[in-house]
């Protein structure tokens, strides 16, 4: 697979334990790169692609990161400009990756590829809080927590409560560097699902990615729902969301008017998770 092909090669480029910064929107590259990580050894750190240099530098330097695997630019912000003038002055960082070059994504290093052992106490990831209250803080999770724990709870709650079953498709509308929406994905992955990525939310190309890929299962914020909500009836009524068995929402309270709403135009589709 891409991940495991990726995996090697990482592996002859860093050093089990080494820490690699991940700093893009949703794109399927971030998935492969997920897997590719954990079989490697590697840690992922998880980096909001709205960063400037300043907070992207200390996440950088705070995490003691080694790369930073990037795209050009995001909503107007030119990451790989940003990318240079943060890594300056930062001798740990070996590399600067533009994760849609399959090139320098798959470059082989000079060390001899293999795939270590990887002991369920390892690190797997490293995710940051948004730092509203002070500097973000970077949050270790443990291999079981993120690969095993979480992703098996997730699958073993869609199965029991959502009924999903391996074929389903699952979308996340939501960022990547967050922990909910990478971890639902796991899950999604976990019972065989298709899984589609957002780059970005937006209202009308949410219906329009249910629509088109036909999807049966997805996690949102109640916020989401406000947008959609939003829309005219006649933008909402054009989306045949037919295929759609469960909406699963979580992260803040959903007002019981949005709730009974969304219910009004999806059906008896909304799945309330803690």
């Amino acid at each position: 697979t891409d991940s495991e092909k990726l995996a090697l090669v990482l592996s002859s480029r860093f050093k089990p334990g080494e820490r690699i910064t991940v700093w893009a929107p949703n794109i399927p590259e971030w998935l492969v790169m997920e897997y590719a990580c954990a079989l490697a050894g590697l840690v992922l750190v998880t980096a909001n692609p709205s960063y400037q240099a300043k907070e992207l530098a200390y996440v950088l330097e705070q995490s003691g990161s080694v790369a930073l695997f990037r795209v050009a630019s995001y909503r107007g912000n030119p990451m790989a400009e940003i990318a240079e003038r943060a890594v300056a002055g930062l001798d740990a960082v070996r590399e600067i990756v533009d994760m849609e070059d399959p090139e320098a994504m798959y470059r082989p290093g000079q060390q001899s590829p293999g795939l270590p052992f990887v002991r369920p106490e390892d690190a797997a990831q490293i995710q940051y809080t948004s730092g509203t209250t002070g500097r973000p803080k970077g949050i270790r999770a443990p291999l079981p927590g993120v690969a095993i724990g979480q992703a098996n709870s997730i699958a073993m709650m869609a199965e029991a409560i959502v009924g999903a079953i391996p074929g389903w498709v699952y979308l996340s509308p939501a960022p990547l560097y967050h922990a909910a929406p990478l971890r639902f994905c796991l899950g999604a992955h976990r019972l065989g699902c298709t899984v589609v990525v957002m780059e970005r939310f937006d209202a009308e190309g949410a219906l329009a990615a249910i629509q088109d890929h036909g999807v049966t299962w997805s996690q949102w914020v109640p916020t989401m729902f406000v947008r959609m909500l939003k829309l005219s009836d006649e933008v909402r009524a054009a989306y045949d969301l037919s295929t759609l068995v469960s909406a699963i929402h979580a992260a803040a309270p959903c007002p019981v008017d949005v709730k009974r709403r969304m219910i009004e135009w999806w059906g008896p589709v909304l799945h309330e998770y803690y």
